[in-house]
């Protein structure tokens, strides 16, 4: 369905919690602590020498759990293959990730994949031509109350689940954002309703869609579209 206005809070759902998989993993820590976005080519995600040497090997590989909570930002500009999730500004530096025309990131998590953690500054951009994939959740807005966790996307973007919560902010600007999850695939807000944060997802263009998903408008919670569509299954407003 198409939304021609701003969706308002209306009710209350429950909100089905996902965790994240690292147990077992190999933690690989972005090490340059540039914070120039958008990136130069000195911070590419490919480069060995941008990550910090603990993990034993770099950059990241399947199974590896990938953490960006220096202040610095990331680029993704070619197909850097498979990782099993992604931690960003989980720190008070925060961090950043830049997939360009070109770039490619696969994450293998099924719970949540891609987490933007307010304890700082904390960016994940997808431009025109980038391509993001993952099996998981993208959380937007983790464990903080600061309006520091902001997602832009014009690419290709394939997830589970999107989940906008504790002020953060998500902006489609163009592209596809195509949700797998057959319920709850887009979340804005919390389930909090004693304590509610807000949860923004700005749409002017491109096109959002699930397979048998919905759009759930938890305490908070505001889609706004000025431009492209929406197709979800149901929604919970």
């Amino acid at each position: 369905m198409t939304h021609p206005q701003t969706l308002a809070l209306l009710s209350a759902t429950a909100l089905i919690a996902t965790t994240i998989s690292s147990a077992g993993a190999v933690v690989v820590n972005w090490g340059n602590t540039t914070s120039t976005n958008p990136p130069t080519a000195a911070q590419d995600w490919a480069t060995p020498g941008n990550w910090q040497t603990n993990a034993g090997h770099t950059p990241p590989i399947a199974g590896d759990a990938a953490v960006i909570n220096n202040g610095g930002v990331s680029l993704v500009q070619s197909d850097v293959g498979t990782i099993l999730n992604l931690n960003i500004g989980n720190a008070a530096a925060g961090g950043g990730l830049y997939i360009a025309n070109g770039g490619k990131l696969t994450l293998s998590d099924t719970g949540n994949s891609i987490r933007l953690i307010n304890s700082g500054p904390t960016r994940l951009i997808v431009a025109a031509g980038g391509t993001l994939t993952t099996t998981g959740a993208i959380k937007v807005g983790d464990s903080a109350t600061a309006a520091l966790a902001t997602y832009d996307s014009a690419g290709s973007v394939t997830a589970k689940s999107v989940v906008v919560a504790n002020q953060g902010t998500a902006n489609m600007t163009g592209g596809t954002l195509s949700l797998t999850q057959g319920y709850q695939s887009l979340v804005l807000g919390t389930s909090n309703v004693t304590s509610p944060t807000e949860g923004t997802f700005r749409q002017s263009s491109g096109a959002t869609s699930s397979t048998g998903g919905s759009l759930d408008l938890l305490p908070g919670g505001t889609y706004e579209i000025s431009g492209g569509s929406i197709s979800e299954s149901s929604s919970n407003l």
